[in-house]
């Protein structure tokens, strides 16, 4: 990669690889984005997200990547709930309609032409750290809403969500 970087992003796209955005603790958020070709195994730039934003969550569907939540403010962190969108055959990026929980640290996941994402960290300032967002929320890219799901058992933050093909 171009830049040093915690809390990144990172999703497959049309042959590549999408990093974006993160964290450097000496320059702070990143809106910083790059590729790696997996054909020619080198690195590429990417143009800039819209926003700064680390500890959140991308998936792709076709050319698009969803880039959901995260910190967009440090000192205090503060949980966002918007969403934006990189067409990677136009190379822009785009603002979607926000997610209706506001998250950090939550898993995202692909299952059909809908996104999932699944827990994170609330936006409450007051919330104890334990008290992981137990919401599930779903995007259609098709008709651009968002749609509440039933909850978790019980919240969940900084995980990770997987498809399995079952047999």
């Amino acid at each position: 990669m171009h830049e040093h970087r915690e809390h990144l992003a990172c999703a497959p796209i049309m042959g590549q690889l999408l990093i974006c955005g993160g964290r450097s603790s000496v320059l702070g958020l990143k809106d910083a984005a790059e590729a790696f070709d997996l054909q020619a195994s080198s690195w590429v730039l990417m143009p800039h997200m819209i926003a700064k934003r680390c500890c959140h969550c991308a998936a792709s569907i076709g050319r698009w990547t969803y880039v959901c939540g995260g910190y967009d403010t440090v000192e205090p962190y503060v949980p966002t709930a918007s969403v934006e969108c990189f067409d990677a055959a136009a190379a822009t990026w785009s603002w979607m309609l926000s997610m209706k929980v506001p998250r950090a640290g939550a898993a995202l996941a692909v299952l059909g032409r809908k996104l999932y994402i699944v827990g994170g960290w609330p936006a409450e300032p007051t919330a104890a750290p334990t008290a992981a967002v137990d919401s599930v929320e779903s995007f259609d890219a098709e008709l651009g809403i968002w749609e509440t799901k039933p909850t978790l058992t019980s919240g969940r933050g900084s995980h990770a969500v997987a498809l399995s093909r079952m047999q």
